[in-house]
């Protein structure tokens, strides 16, 4: 079983290796500049948003939404630094790991 889990993980990867090398593909085939423009604006809300509530306290009324804001904006940035610079260390590390449990070199 453990056999297939780790087959099933392997697929999965290069499912998700493959959709981000069709969209790395799509961009550079359109010259797209969409995706540069969008990952420009959500780093610069996210650091800024970021930067004001550590300069500053928020009101008390928008704490709330300004978390949610921040969490989102977060998430959309760790996406994009994804998207750009891959995680080709860590599916590195992660096929090393299986090569030594299951035996293979």
């Amino acid at each position: 079983m453990q056999h297939l889990g780790f087959q099933h993980q392997e697929e999965l990867e290069a499912i998700a290796a493959g959709d981000r090398s069709n969209a790395r593909a799509r961009e550079i085939a359109l010259r797209d500049r969409i995706p540069a423009i969008l990952a420009i604006a959500v780093t610069a809300g996210f650091f800024g948003l970021l930067f004001f509530l550590l300069r500053w306290a928020p009101p008390k009324q928008n704490e709330a939404l300004l978390d949610i804001t921040l969490g989102s904006l977060g998430t959309a940035w760790v996406a994009i630094i994804s998207y750009y610079f891959g995680s080709s260390a860590g599916s590195e590390r992660k096929n090393e790991i299986i090569a030594k449990m299951t035996g293979n070199p």
